[in-house]
């Protein structure tokens, strides 16, 4: 049976399995010591820093507007190539 953790339970995971192995252990004995599965683990490394903040939190990003449409107009254009003649179209 798959169980549901808080984002509060995984930020914490995350923490206090950076710290179990900064302390000499793996990740795989943390994991089996409290029962959770590798690929959970897995996935909460790659969404919180080894802080519990989220990745990417402090990048901030750029307004850029929106795009501006703008209208061509091909009313004539002359096609050159060598051994034609100038040809225009309309």
């Amino acid at each position: 049976m798959r169980q549901l953790y808080s984002i509060e339970e995984k930020k914490a995971h995350v923490v206090r399995a950076y710290e179990f192995v900064a302390n000499g252990g793996t990740f795989v004995e943390y994991i089996e010591n409290i029962g959770i599965s590798r690929s959970a683990l897995s996935q909460w490394k790659t969404q919180f820093n080894k802080d519990g903040s989220l990745k990417g939190e402090k990048v901030s990003l750029i307004p850029v507007g929106k795009p501006v449409q703008q209208k061509l107009s091909l009313s004539l254009i002359t096609i050159k190539y060598y051994g034609a003649r100038s040809m225009k179209v309309t």
